[in-house]
């Protein structure tokens, strides 16, 4: 529910803020505080994503107070996701930004070296086929290319 109250294009209103459903004797596990954070993560983050869409990422939050930009807060929500792992906030914050792990690309050398295919894409998008190891400046601009445009979340 979260990720699709984050991600999908909806008005947000009716949804805001995004609250649990109360079901706590048969899930009591969704109100520890370690969810509870994740959920207010996920809230940041969706109104983050709303001002990227409408203004960009150098759009300038609170300009009387702390100056920051849209980029500035989710860098910062991504470090506090990343410390509490909430994997999903840091994944969903770091496609946003267009972060990218350089360990992808032994990964993907492992992969072909045991003789597998591999390939790149989405599934509303063109799929790239890698039968050669990269380093990991081509297999990022492979992914910027491929995926990034066509949908930056997945």
């Amino acid at each position: 529910e979260i990720v699709a109250f984050i991600c999908l294009e909806m008005d947000r209103k009716e949804a805001w803020p995004f609250r649990l459903q109360k079901t706590s004797e048969e899930a009591p596990e969704l109100y520890t505080p370690t969810a509870t954070r994740a959920v207010g993560y996920a809230q940041e983050l969706a109104a983050l994503h709303e001002l990227m869409h409408r203004h960009g990422l150098d759009y300038v939050i609170r300009p009387n107070e702390n100056p920051g930009t849209v980029r500035d807060f989710f860098v910062n929500l991504n470090r506090k996701a990343g410390l509490n792992q909430i994997w999903t906030v840091v994944r969903i914050a770091s496609a946003l930004l267009g972060v990218y792990v350089h360990s992808l690309a032994p990964s993907t050398s492992s992969i072909l070296v045991c003789g597998k295919q591999l390939t790149i894409g989405t599934v509303q998008g063109p799929e790239v086929g890698v039968n050669k190891p990269m380093n990991p400046q081509e297999l990022c601009d492979l992914l910027q290319d491929t995926v990034f445009h066509v949908d930056p979340i997945q």
